[in-house]
């Protein structure tokens, strides 16, 4: 889904922005559209492994209620 989502939206970006190139002042570069979507990438699999780090590291029976 990230890549994805970051996909759909880097190529809503380079469509969009070849349309507004010409009416607008708009840089349409690799640094200004690759850069962040490789950084939007990167810290969306940082939060995805923050957020089963809890998931992982709990013990199976501890979560079902066995330990009364």
């Amino acid at each position: 889904m990230l890549i994805a989502g970051t996909g759909a939206g880097l190529l809503a970006v380079i469509g969009l922005g070849a349309l507004a190139g010409s009416a607008l002042p708009f840089l349409l570069s690799p640094v200004t559209t690759l850069v962040p979507a490789a950084l939007m990438i990167a810290l969306g699999l940082l939060g995805a492994a923050a957020a089963l780090r809890a998931v992982v590291s709990t013990d199976p029976l501890t979560a079902l209620g066995s330990a009364r």
